[in-house]
């Protein structure tokens, strides 16, 4: 997981504080659409979509585009605001400033994009696609397959878990939904609590009353495998902010040591990675926050490595 400023939500100067009605009240409906939904209208002393985008396109460039082409089947997720993702969806030419204006990105509603003959395309399938009260949402590879999962944390509705297939595509998972409490989801943490390679899912509940706490673990098929990296700094903590890419012959699948997942909670400081069949050739790239990088083999697996940097 990275985060960067370019994804930032759109600032909306003069208006930010104000609500909708008040926003209309003052410089009236149509004046406030155009803001809202326009491409190169500014409000004052504020960003147009325009502007967003303009920042949104160096954030591809830099960072997702780059990943995209490293290896075969990379899976990426990214979330942020709307304007945001919209802004995203030009630089993509999915949509353009012409038609821009119409599209409405529902809270918690994903958009699954594939690359196809060197253009993006919106596959996302209806399961996927359906809104939900979305709190918390994480990637993780819960059954050591080599492919992640996406989990959704969801207000007052049944959480979701969906695969990501080797084709790219989503397919939603039955997890023991009816084990699910009728309640607010807080928020959910993965961390590998026993020690034994494999994930666990921790679902917090309760926000106007108390409620239960979940604890998941995934059926991981006999003879699977896992490699846990744990960069620290040079003063023993934690390398927040460090990127782990694993390298083998079949992809190039980078994780960022992160402190946050959802509401409310934290991960753990490590990169975890199922290993995939027939997958070999282990390598480690290790980017520092510093910008320096170091690269080790790996000759075993099913460990947690530590790295620390020099």
């Amino acid at each position: 997981m990275t985060r960067n400023e370019n994804l930032n939500e759109r600032d909306y100067g003069d208006l930010t504080g104000l609500n909708k009605k008040e926003t209309a009240d003052k410089f009236g409906e149509e004046q406030v659409h155009k803001w809202r939904r326009g491409y190169s209208d500014q409000p004052p002393n504020g960003e147009s979509l325009e502007d967003v985008v303009r920042r949104v396109k160096i954030y591809f460039e830099e960072s997702i585009n780059p990943a995209i082409h490293s290896a075969d089947n990379n899976n990426i997720l990214i979330a942020a605001h709307g304007n945001s993702l919209r802004a995203l969806l030009i630089v993509m030419n999915i949509y353009d400033s012409s038609n821009i204006n119409s599209v409405e990105l529902s809270t918690g509603v994903p958009i699954h994009v594939i690359l196809e003959n060197n253009k993006f395309k919106d596959i996302g399938n209806k399961d996927f696609d359906e809104p939900s009260r979305i709190r918390t949402i994480i990637s993780a590879d819960f059954d050591n397959d080599g492919f992640d999962e996406v989990f959704m944390n969801n207000i007052a509705e049944p959480n979701k878990l969906f695969r990501i297939k080797d084709n790219g595509k989503f397919e939603q998972i039955n997890f023991q939904v009816g084990l699910e409490a009728n309640g607010y989801g807080t928020g959910a943490a993965v961390a590998d609590i026993d020690n034994d390679g494999i994930l666990e899912l921790l679902v917090s509940r309760g926000e106007s009353k108390a409620q239960t706490l979940t604890l998941y673990k995934a059926k991981v098929d006999k003879g699977s495998k896992y490699l846990r990296i744990k960069p620290l700094n040079k003063y023993g903590a934690p390398a927040r902010g460090a990127t782990v890419t694993l390298i083998t012959n079949q992809r190039k699948h980078s994780k960022t040591i992160d402190a946050g997942s959802g509401y409310l909670c934290q991960m753990e400081p490590v990169a975890h990675y199922g290993i995939r069949k027939n997958e070999k050739n282990f390598k480690v790239e290790i980017r520092w926050t510093n910008g320096s990088k170091e690269m080790i083999d790996i000759n075993k697996l099913n460990q947690t490595i530590i790295l620390r940097q020099k």
